[in-house]
């Protein structure tokens, strides 16, 4: 298995779009298209420069593979 069922709730864990960061939003719209490793991508980068974002952190879980 390849992709989480779960990963289509990533869009709700962004509750509130005026303080969410745009990169944040721009992920969580690629994950809902499926695009996870572009999501991973963008979400890498912004983690790098924001490395206390839990936000960033739950929405990048989503664009994983599931090892299992």
């Amino acid at each position: 298995m390849t992709l989480r069922g779960s990963r289509r709730g990533a869009h709700r864990l962004l509750t509130d779009a005026h303080t969410t960061p745009e990169p944040l939003q721009q992920a969580a719209e690629l994950l809902r298209q499926g695009e996870f490793e572009a999501a991973s991508k963008q979400l890498a980068s912004f983690l790098q420069e924001h490395p206390g974002s839990a936000d960033a952190w739950v929405l990048f879980s989503y664009s994983l593979e599931d090892p299992v």
